[in-house]
């Protein structure tokens, strides 16, 4: 094909651009002249497009989803893409077949969102690019000016860096690799005629935090501890990975707690007060994790308790001569003796182990504690 004069490939070049209805000065159009970009006007355009060039208009504001063919990406993907963007920059330039200029968007695919990966500690994602004729998605002809795409997310490596395209119609892989991004989290791709980045939204897939406690309901009041277990299933492999929890209710500890081998880590969930305590689990890279227990009023405790010091205290020897005070000292004795064995002290007066449950061994330290009455009192004394 005869080479274009540049009086045509001016006229080619006004012709494309002046197909919209707004004037060229209300518009946003730069053009490469020589190595500079340079803002179009009706006043500098004849001498700026007198020779072929790449020019760039912004026609919108933001990124817009498109559908494309499943098989359009399938030179860098084997699964189906997960969404397609057309940035709001539309580009004219001339092929190496000559004829009139072609209009044609750089399009990202999302090829894979960000998700986890434990072998590296990082979140890693693929993207595609590609430029594509506005009016033929087919149209894979090689271009007279090389057009190089800077990617730049926060935090991230990316690569390759920068892109460069010669041909329509030919989509190339980028790799992504975050240590802990943020959400939304934008990929901004901007060329040598933008004055800002154009930006699409890169979905993320968080692992979740399993907050599974052992025993939905517990006694209120510090009466009773529950074994709380974290999990992560995606750190496995991964020994140290620290998770922070906190509680409305009680007190869980430890917290942090770090995750073995396998991604799981046990803390100890102490109640106080009554009613529902929510724990929550958090590590900036996951989605938070959440669980629930309930403190109830300790009512089968105070029952065993009660019961165990009035028959400890019937058993003594001088019950029959002051059976009301007895009792009394009997009951005093064994609230106490089951309030610091439930919260952990430990006398070693009767071989239970401190902390046990169970309204049957409660039961059995209120009798033994309402039996020894005052006496019982100086295990705690001399071990304090």
């Amino acid at each position: 094909m005869k080479p274009m004069s540049a009086a045509q490939t001016r006229n080619s070049l006004l012709t494309a651009l002046h197909a919209a209805d707004s004037p060229l000065d209300s518009r946003d159009v730069v053009a490469l002249s020589g190595s500079h970009a340079v803002r179009l006007t009706e006043s500098n355009s004849s001498a700026v497009l007198s020779k072929p060039t790449l020019i760039a208009e912004r026609v919108g504001k933001v990124a817009t989803q498109v559908a494309f063919p499943g098989s359009y990406w399938s030179k860098v993907s084997a699964t189906p893409v997960k969404a397609a963007f057309v940035l709001p920059t539309r580009f004219t330039a001339f092929t190496t077949q000559g004829g009139q200029p072609v209009n044609f968007n750089i399009v990202l695919a999302v090829l894979d969102a960000l998700h986890y990966d434990a072998g590296t500690g990082r979140f890693m994602g693929r993207l595609a690019m590609a430029l594509v004729n506005s009016a033929n998605r087919d149209d894979n002809s090689a271009l007279t000016h090389e057009v190089p795409v800077l990617l730049a997310a926060e935090a991230a490596d990316i690569t390759p860096v920068p892109l460069l395209f010669t041909v329509l119609n030919a989509p190339q892989e980028v790799h992504l690799s975050v240590l802990s991004p943020t959400d939304p989290y934008a990929v901004h791709a901007m060329t040598a005629l933008n004055h800002g980045p154009d930006s699409i939204v890169m979905p993320i897939r968080r692992p979740d935090i399993e907050v599974r406690p052992v025993s939905s309901l517990i006694r209120g009041l510090g009466l009773e501890e529950t074994t709380v277990v974290i999990r992560i299933a995606e750190t496995q492999g991964r020994k140290g990975q620290e998770v922070a929890l906190q509680t409305t209710r009680g007190s869980i500890a430890p917290s942090p707690v770090a995750l073995d081998e396998s991604g799981t880590g046990v803390a100890k969930l102490r109640s106080a007060g009554i009613g529902s305590a929510q724990i929550t689990a958090t590590d900036s890279p996951f989605h938070d994790g959440h669980g629930k227990v309930e403190f109830a009023w300790p009512v089968a405790f105070a029952l065993a308790t009660l019961l165990g010091g009035i028959v400890g205290a019937l058993l003594r020897k001088d019950a029959r001569r002051h059976p009301l005070g007895s009792i009394l000292i009997g009951i005093l004795a064994a609230t106490v003796v089951c309030v610091a064995h439930a919260v952990g002290v430990n006398t070693q007066a009767w071989g239970t182990p401190s902390g046990g449950a169970g309204e049957g061994l409660f039961f059995f330290v209120a009798a033994v504690a309402g039996f020894s009455g005052r006496e019982v009192m100086s295990k705690f004394v001399i071990r304090g």
